[in-house]
């Protein structure tokens, strides 16, 4: 996936590393995808090439809870 302000790929194994999350809490992690792209790493990551910008007409809003 391209994280949020980066203009190359990065693997999630090593955007989870990065931001230091536990074993046990990377088996809780939810993705979003979308023709095979991830989109968003739920509370952790967004795409790069799915960020929503001034010019966009069409948006899908998407709330996530842990309840």
């Amino acid at each position: 996936m391209i994280p949020l302000g980066m203009k190359g790929k990065k693997k999630i194994s090593d955007i989870l590393i990065d931001k230091k999350i536990s074993i046990v809490n990377k088996e809780n992690i939810h993705v979003i995808i979308s023709n095979k792209e991830i989109i968003w790493l739920i509370g952790y990551c967004v795409s790069e090439k799915y960020k929503v910008e001034q010019i966009q007409k069409n948006v899908l809003k998407i709330i996530f809870s842990n309840e």
